[in-house]
């Protein structure tokens, strides 16, 4: 079971620990997603925001992935914080 943050809580958390983010969506089954925009050249953004997720919180990462179209990336982190 996922602990259900408010939303103010997890945005304060993310600027806390410095992962970048451009939107934050909050999912009723209590989990969230980040995504970052970048153009030409977000090399290791993924890893980034993953690792410092993970390194800094108690954060299960469900999917991470990078969309790519023509000029712009988005790199998609799908998380949620275990209920303890």
């Amino acid at each position: 079971m996922y602990a259900k943050l408010p939303r103010k809580q997890v945005k304060a958390l993310l600027e806390a620990i410095d992962v970048p983010h451009d939107e934050l969506v909050c999912h009723r089954d209590g989990t969230f997603t980040i995504r970052q925009h970048y153009f030409y050249g977000g090399h290791q953004l993924r890893e980034r925001m993953t690792g410092r997720l993970q390194r800094f919180t108690h954060a299960t990462i469900l999917r991470a992935r990078e969309v790519f179209w023509t000029r712009e990336t988005v790199v998609e982190v799908h998380f949620a914080f275990e209920q303890r």
